[in-house]
C-alpha cells in the first residue's frame, strides 16, 4: 500500500483523462443483420463513450459485415495487434434461425451432448489448442452454435 501515499485525486484524474483518451473499441458483429443497421448499433454504443475531446471520427475504424444468404460461406481473417502474439484463433459459427424455446432447447441439448467428445478429441488426443470449446449462442436474437480452438501451435487454418 505503499505506492498509494503519494496518490491524489488529481492524479488519478490525469490518469483517467489519459487513459479515456488514448483507448479505442473493437467490435465484431457477425450474423444475420444488415450493414446500416450494423452501423446505427455501433454508433448506439459509442454514443456515451466518445467525448468532446475525443479525435476526429476518422480514427474510428469500421470492417465490413456480412450479411450471408443460406447455404454461403464466409472466412474472415483478422491480424493480431500484437506481431509477438503467438496465439491465434479458429471459430467456427453456424447460425440457425432467430431464438425460439424449440431451437434453444435442441442446441442446449446439443451442446451437453458433444461438448466434453469435443474437448476429449480435440484438446486432449489432438492436442490442438489450450482452449477447445463449443457452445449455443443467441446474437441480436438470432440463434446458432460455435466451435473454437484456441492454439499457440496451429495456425487457424489447420
Amino acid at each position: 500500500l505503499a505506492c498509494f501515499e503519494n496518490a491524489t485525486l488529481e492524479n488519478l484524474k490525469q490518469f483517467a483523462t489519459k487513459l479515456i483518451s488514448e483507448s479505442y473499441l473493437q467490435a465484431l458483429v457477425h450474423g444475420n443483420i444488415p450493414h446500416d443497421q450494423c452501423l446505427a448499433r455501433i454508433a448506439n454504443t459509442l454514443k456515451g463513450l466518445i467525448s468532446q475531446s475525443a479525435d476526429t471520427p476518422h480514427q474510428i475504424r469500421l470492417k465490413p459485415v456480412a450479411s450471408l444468404k443460406p447455404g454461403q460461406d464466409f472466412t474472415m481473417e483478422a491480424l493480431v495487434q500484437n506481431l509477438d502474439e503467438n496465439n491465434s484463433v479458429s471459430e467456427v459459427y453456424f447460425q440457425i434461425g432467430m431464438d425460439n424455446y424449440t431451437d434453444h432447447a435442441a442446441l442446449a441439448l446439443l451442446e451437453q451432448m458433444i461438448y466434453e467428445p469435443m474437448f476429449d478429441t480435440l484438446r486432449t488426443k489432438e492436442q490442438l489448442g489450450y482452449s477447445v470449446s463449443c457452445g449455443h449462442r443467441i446474437t441480436f436474437d438470432a440463434q446458432g452454435f460455435c466451435f473454437t480452438v484456441v492454439s499457440s501451435k496451429y495456425s487457424p487454418l489447420h
